[in-house]
């Protein structure tokens, strides 16, 4: 029998009722190391001490019985020393699935020997040890994300759950592990969920949308369902990832904008995340994040950040990440020029990660694609800010523009240039106040193009004050460059306008002041502009005036002190009288 089993390449053993050994082949002669003599007679316990025997009991047992069983458990070499065979040498040990079934019966059909094969599953017990160990770092990153996130098994089963989970379902941990989705948010959530988990289970990422009322108020979310795989390829359990999308639908809604869905999640984390140590070195980052920036993970992964992004986008982000090194997590949008040529904004958040000592060991870098909410709420932000007839930016934008730029006057000075048309109403009267709405679209036009046509003035603003009055602010502008705009200005009020088959004119009389000056605040500088523009009005009109850098006058006074002025025939001095 030995000589038989000899050519199998597998360890074979028979093992006597006492479970000593009966028989064994070659092969099993290789494993322990020790020849048939040396191992013939020994029971289990004498060949790999009391620990295998313990391991081994129960499924002899069971093979004395009459049934099949199998077990693992971690193989040494044969130790011929008895007093040392329960301290076997780990590092020559190797993981095995041992298999016992009967070997011979005796007439009244009990067991009289069994039969052991073993296979090596070493690398695979290993390997799914390595899996595990994995898995586990992989959820504390997950646990580092501000969104819910959680573990089902095959029977659809909470297993593992985030912070944000907790916070986002109401409820505590110990509430929610071991119930199944149907358990927890009812009938109805699971079967908005069953496709999704069952393409999950089949290997794929899968995702829905559904309106969740179990919170204060209904929101809608959608929740992407992905697979986690074991190193047999086997989906052991799928995780979900919910992002609110409220805000988004509602304003799609609002706007009647026929789409507007958040990017499909690829595997695993749907967007881009990293992971960098407190020395800027990239620990993790995941597919997203590869193939977005289309990077080679073996490239990235040790480098550091500004290395791997570059130094002009290092830069950008360097303020944000400080934040977190200190503690404290931040939030940074901007547009983003992706591979493809396309342009996105994205929304960047930088979370620390903070050890049981308080201390910052790293950074974790999210980032969401919020290009389609941050269009809708351009849209939202444009009607709310521009004037509907010209186009120009509206009284109410202006003000609160003007209040912000006044904080900051002492270090960003900036002009206010105020303009009043004149003969407007003659146009109104004779031509028709559909002629002078197309004037009045036309000089704003005229006026946002005469700020971008020098680098100096391009970041002003064209206001529409009300009626025919348009204000300009302009920062930072130098004396040369603000007394050329000031002249434009008025040269392309005066300007003819076709409408029609009429020409029609106006002409302009223009005041300038300067913050901080010759005023402090907002109404204070608009009032000073005003003041400078009725002087030109009051002598002769189609001409500019820079503000007086005393005191504010009181309307329309009297004396009159020489001011600087300009026009289309160019700057030159006027004598402003005063009335009352």
């Amino acid at each position: 029998m030995c000589n038989a089993l000899d050519i199998v390449a597998m360890p074979i053993a028979v093992w006597g009722r006492d479970c000593e050994l009966l028989h064994c082949n070659a092969e099993f002669e290789r494993l322990t190391g020790a020849t048939r003599d040396e191992l013939l007679g020994r029971t289990i316990e004498q060949l790999y001490g009391a620990g295998a025997w313990e391991t081994s009991e129960r499924a002899f047992v069971c093979a004395f019985r009459g049934e099949t069983v199998e077990f693992d458990r971690l193989v040494s070499a044969y130790n011929p020393n008895p007093a040392a065979a329960d301290m076997p040498d780990l590092r020559k040990a190797r993981w095995q699935r041992i298999k016992l079934a009967p070997a011979s019966r005796d007439e009244r059909g009990q067991v009289t020997a069994v039969l052991s094969t073993a296979v090596d599953i070493d690398d695979h017990v290993r390997g799914r040890d390595s899996a595990e160990r994995n898995a586990g770092r992989i959820q504390r990153i997950l646990s580092a994300i501000a969104l819910p996130i959680g573990g089902w098994d095959r029977s659809n089963r909470l297993v593992w759950c985030n912070d944000a989970y907790l916070t986002w379902s109401g409820q505590s941990r110990e509430a929610l592990i071991g119930r199944k989705l149907s358990e927890i948010y009812g009938q109805g959530a699971w079967q908005s969920a069953r496709q999704a988990f069952w393409m999950a289970y089949t290997g794929q990422a899968a995702e829905y949308t559904r309106l969740v009322t179990h919170q204060n108020s209904a929101h809608w979310v959608r929740v992407t369902v992905f697979p986690d795989t074991n190193p047999d390829g086997l989906v052991e359990r799928v995780y979900t990832i919910a992002i609110d999308i409220d805000d988004e639908v509602r304003a799609i809604e609002e706007l009647r904008d026929s789409r507007r869905k958040l990017d499909g999640f690829t595997a695993n984390i749907p967007y881009p995340l990293t992971y960098f140590d407190s020395s800027y070195v990239y620990q993790f980052v995941n597919r997203a994040f590869v193939e977005r920036n289309q990077l080679d993970p073996s490239m990235v992964i040790g480098r550091k950040v500004p290395e791997v992004r570059g130094e002009r986008i290092w830069k950008e982000h360097l303020p944000y990440v400080q934040a977190a090194l200190q503690g404290r997590s931040s939030h940074y949008e901007r547009k983003v020029r992706l591979p493809d040529g396309t342009e996105r904004w994205i929304r960047s958040s930088y979370h620390p990660d903070i050890d049981e000592q308080g201390v910052v060991r790293g950074v974790y870098d999210t980032n969401i694609d919020i290009d389609e909410l941050k269009r809708a709420q351009e849209v939202l932000a444009r009607t709310a800010e521009r004037d509907p007839l010209t186009d120009a930016y509206n009284r109410r934008y202006l003000m609160q523009h003007l209040d912000a730029a006044m904080e900051f006057a002492e270090d960003l000075p900036f002009a206010l240039v105020f303009v009043d048309l004149d003969g407007f109403k003659g146009i109104n009267d004779t031509a028709g106040h559909s002629a002078g709405d197309a004037v009045l679209r036309t000089l704003a036009v005229r006026f946002d193009a005469a700020l971008k046509e020098k680098p100096s003035t391009a970041a002003g603003i064209c206001a529409r004050f009300g009626g025919d009055e348009f204000v300009l602010v302009v920062p930072m502008p130098s004396d040369d460059d603000l007394a050329d705009l000031a002249t434009r200005i008025v040269d392309l009020a005066g300007a003819p306008v076709m409408v029609g088959k009429h020409l029609l004119s106006v002409s302009a009389s223009v005041g300038v002041a300067l913050a901080p000056k010759h005023a402090r605040t907002a109404q204070s500088l608009l009032a000073r502009a005003d003041e400078a523009m009725y002087q030109v009005k009051a002598t002769g009109k189609g001409r500019w005036q820079m503000c007086s850098s005393g005191p504010s006058l009181p309307a329309n006074p009297a004396g009159a002190p020489i001011l600087p002025v300009g026009g289309a025939g160019g700057n030159k001095s006027i004598h402003a009288p005063r009335k009352h």
